[in-house]
């Protein structure tokens, strides 16, 4: 019988936290190629997406946040990456991120950077660089509150936090917490054969 249940702690979503990621490059929708060093002195997001509504909803709040807060803001440079593949043309992605009110620069990841460089598995994902090009926050999937939290985020990084090194710090916590909670739950309750 189960006498006692520890939840393990939840896994981050990428190993990439505090890591400059390997030479990447895109390309934007008037055919250039955008490599790593372009983004070298600035804090970057990056937004991953194709044509589906919870990346519609993503791109919507980050839209609204550029425009806001950080459009022509040298310190600071946002881009949704578009995953579709080479069969839609720049205008097919050009327009259809108009259809959704979107205002955001946008860039093409059509050598796969997304999937074998940030390891990233499906859209919409969140990856969020310092300027000095480390990662340092990811988020996979739909964000409800992003509008809300990601200026917290962008001005903690343009105040130099690191915020990669405090979700290690607490994932690595959280590990021992999980380790000494097992061996509690295990003294609590030893099994028969330890009797």
């Amino acid at each position: 019988p189960v006498t006692s249940f520890v939840l393990p702690p939840q896994a981050l979503p990428s190993n990439l936290f505090g890591q400059r990621p390997s030479d990447f490059s895109f390309v934007d929708l008037q055919g250039e190629r955008i490599n790593r060093d372009a983004f070298s002195g600035t804090v970057t997001v990056l937004m991953w997406f194709y044509e589906h509504p919870a990346c519609r909803a993503s791109l919507e709040q980050l839209s609204r946040v550029y425009q806001a807060r950080y459009r022509g803001e040298r310190r600071i440079a946002v881009h949704a990456v578009c995953t579709e593949p080479t069969t839609r043309s720049h205008e097919d992605i050009r327009r259809c991120v108009q259809s959704w009110g979107v205002e955001l620069p946008l860039l093409r990841d059509l050598d796969a950077c997304g999937r074998d460089v940030f390891q990233i598995k499906g859209a919409p994902t969140l990856v969020v660089l310092d300027a000095k090009g480390t990662v340092q926050i990811v988020e996979v999937g739909a964000n409800p509150h992003l509008a809300e939290q990601l200026p917290t985020v962008l001005d903690r990084l343009l105040a130099g936090a690191d915020l990669a090194g405090e979700i290690l710090a607490r994932h690595r916590q959280q590990t021992v917490q999980y380790a000494n909670d097992i061996t509690a739950a295990q003294q609590a309750h030893p099994s028969p054969s330890s009797t």
